[in-house]
């Protein structure tokens, strides 16, 4: 009967993760500026979702304490839809 070898694993380097680590501020009034916004159907919780990012502002409109994404949900029909008077999008807007 032939002999199995065992053979060492080798050894893999790890995976390099990295992920843009989000700005956090507290809770409260702030002036801020829409610096973009973006309408796409998210296919992996099948829903329409609009992405707006924001630029935060201290009180002389010049320095930005923040940098800030707030993802709004638009529905899961065929197009996007904010009809819900109670929804965060209205809310916002």
């Amino acid at each position: 009967m032939p002999k199995l070898a065992i053979v060492p694993k080798q050894q893999q380097p790890e995976p390099e993760i990295s992920s843009r680590s989000y700005d956090h501020i507290q809770p409260g009034e702030y002036t801020g500026f829409c610096r973009s916004v973006k309408t796409y159907f998210d296919s992996h919780w099948r829903r329409w979702v609009c992405q707006s990012q924001w630029d935060i502002v201290d009180d002389s409109r010049m320095n930005t304490l923040a940098q800030i994404t707030k993802f709004f949900n638009l529905g899961e029909a065929k197009t996007p839809k904010a009809t819900s008077r109670r929804s965060n999008y209205w809310r916002a807007w």
